[in-house]
């Protein structure tokens, strides 16, 4: 891997950790709107959850989403390290 590929390739994965931080509650409240209108037209699935399981979802996907996020800075790191 030449070292232009690799800076450009670090570089990328570090901003879409960043962005996965830093939108992580945008993102997990659109998550769950999109699966709760997948369970309002399809019926036959699970029952829509109520608001104390709409609230702990959010917190869930948001913190997976910090998560995967740190994961990818920290990648991003050991990329552009050339470990």
């Amino acid at each position: 891997m030449t070292e232009a590929t690799r800076i450009a390739l670090g570089a990328s994965i570090n901003v879409i950790g960043l962005a996965l931080i830093y939108w992580s509650g945008q993102l997990s409240g659109r998550y769950n709107a999109w699966t709760s209108n997948l369970r309002g037209r399809h019926r036959r699935g699970s029952a829509e959850p109520s608001s104390q399981a709409h609230v702990a979802n959010v917190r869930i996907v948001k913190t997976l989403l910090r998560i995967l996020g740190t994961f990818l800075v920290l990648s991003s790191i050991v990329v552009l390290a050339g470990v």
